[in-house]
């Protein structure tokens, strides 16, 4: 797999220290283009397939990158030239060594759907030697799985949550399900609980394919008239950086006085130069606002989250203090609570995105003299390891330079 040479109008997005830079075709609807790590190819692309009609086929209308705060913003949007014309919007949120996709497929009427419908597949490189699934117990908390040799086929009749590959030269790419288990499941409704993964040689590029299959046709059948969103993230880590990170040792942990508010002796207690904690699971949370099957709090419930950013702001609120600031307890986990998300009825979902949407909420409020840190626990994934990272990305200009971004 050869790396791309960018094109003048197309969008690179870099990492200010050259550790990894994303290639945007502006003429290929992909979401996302080629990832390089460490100058080695993660990625060739990533593409969405209805039956034997690939994005890669589509007409381009737009291709546009913008920045909010510290994260990258590329939307794309196309059509596919046959038939009743499916479109796709893509758009990729992209900060340090994590990037999260939203891709919303739109179906017209008399649109026959076949073989299989594919959303976020990828071409990966063929320099991976193995692999370990994140998986979830009766409890719906996740777990990682023994690290397996990347030798033959293999297939997840039942995808995992999140697959995590490791390169030659250790450098760890993480591929996962956004929070929205339930449309992952829910088969564009003519296939429900027909999805899988699977991983094959790529013939074409040589590597291989990791093939996300949301809904398998038996017959043709006509699809519903909807526009159908679906989520997903990938996080890497460049080999110097894919062991743990090491926290710092705390001094104080803070005590809570209810769900969501610090008591008054807490605040008293937290020094210039402290290390403290914020265990989430060190008090009582009401039931509906935490996971189904546990006493932590769902991040995806909005009641949760109000709480978690009340106590911030009273940490916010010294402002002659600095000190960091370790999270704990903040474990992604399933739930099927459905009043922690829109619509009705029960909404099988984790708090992936919620909890990075948190953490980065908390980095932004607290500023980068008072870093907030994550304790990742057993769950050693790029994704969370990445939230106590706070590097900065750039844009790459038609000449090669880069313009640091910085708030």
């Amino acid at each position: 797999m050869a790396e791309r040479v960018p094109k003048a109008e197309d969008l690179v997005l870099e990492a200010a220290d050259k550790s990894w830079r994303l290639h945007h075709p502006a003429e290929r609807l992909e979401a996302p283009g080629q990832l390089v790590v460490d100058a080695e190819i993660a990625w060739h692309g990533a593409r969405c397939r209805l039956g034997d009609l690939s994005d890669e086929l589509a007409l381009v209308e737009r291709v546009r990158g913008t920045r909010k705060g510290q994260t990258l913003l590329v939307h794309a949007e196309g059509y596919l030239p046959f038939g009743t014309q499916p479109a796709f919007r893509h758009t990729s949120r992209c900060s340090d060594g994590l990037l999260r996709v939203t891709t919303d497929l739109r179906l017209r009427p008399r649109t026959l759907l076949r073989q299989q419908i594919e959303i976020g597949s990828l071409e990966l490189t063929s320099d991976l030697r193995r692999w370990r699934a994140l998986e979830t117990d009766a409890q719906g908390l996740p777990h990682l799985g023994e690290w397996q040799r990347l030798e033959a086929p293999f297939a997840w009749p039942e995808p995992p949550l999140a697959l995590v590959f490791e390169r030659a030269d250790g450098c760890q790419i993480e591929v996962g399900h956004g929070s929205d288990l339930w449309r992952w499941q829910d088969g564009l409704k003519v296939a429900p609980g027909s999805a899988r993964w699977e991983l094959a040689p790529d013939g074409e590029n040589g590597g291989w394919q990791l093939r996300r299959i949301v809904a398998r046709i038996v017959e043709p059948v006509e699809a519903p008239v909807l526009e159908y969103r679906f989520t997903w993230y990938a996080a890497w880590r460049p080999a110097a950086l894919a062991t743990q990170r090491l926290l710092p040792e705390p001094d104080l942990v803070l005590p809570w006085q209810a769900p969501g508010k610090l008591s008054t002796a807490a605040l008293e207690a937290l020094r210039d130069g402290s290390v403290a904690v914020l265990d989430l699971a060190a008090t009582e949370w009401p039931e509906e606002l935490c996971h189904s099957h546990g006493a932590r709090p769902c991040l995806s419930s909005r009641g949760a989250t109000k709480r978690l950013r009340h106590a911030i702001r009273q940490l916010d609120s010294l402002h002659d203090r600095h000190f960091q600031l370790i999270l704990r307890g903040i474990s992604p986990a399933l739930c099927r609570r459905s009043n922690h998300l829109s619509g009705r009825g029960e909404r099988l979902h984790w708090d992936i995105n919620a909890l990075i949407d948190f953490v980065g909420w908390c980095q932004h409020v607290l500023g980068p003299e008072r870093p907030v840190l994550v304790d990742t626990g057993q769950l050693e994934l790029p994704s969370l390891i990445n939230l106590s990272d706070q590097h900065r990305a750039a844009f790459a200009n038609e000449d090669g330079s880069v313009d640091e971004f910085s708030d």
